[in-house]
């Protein structure tokens, strides 16, 4: 299980989609990359984006917008409410809109 960290942008992008149509898709997204980042499902299936580090992969929620993120390594430690160790830290840079951060 990841842990999910969402930055100043990804949080003003969360507001234009709270009413929309997108907000189940959204819904859908989170968990899935909660769960395995890297896996991919058939409504939605990620990509790594060429020419960055770290690598930076996106989700598509419709045509236009996209689910922006990158992957870091537990290095802290991080643990849940039961005390499990995260595999890994997920961080959510944009949804809404197609350009990476």
């Amino acid at each position: 299980m990841y842990s999910v960290v969402w930055t100043r942008q990804a949080k003003k992008d969360h507001r234009f989609i709270v009413g929309n149509a997108l907000a189940v898709k959204l819904a859908e997204i989170l968990n899935t990359v909660r769960a395995s980042p890297f896996e991919s499902t058939p409504s939605h299936c990620f990509e790594k984006l060429k020419g960055y580090n770290p690598p930076i992969y996106t989700r598509r929620l419709d045509y236009y917008n996209r689910f922006v993120y990158t992957v870091e390594s537990n290095v802290n430690g991080a643990k849940d409410r039961d005390g499990i160790l995260y595999d890994g830290i997920v961080v959510i840079h944009r949804m809404w809109g197609h350009f990476p951060p």
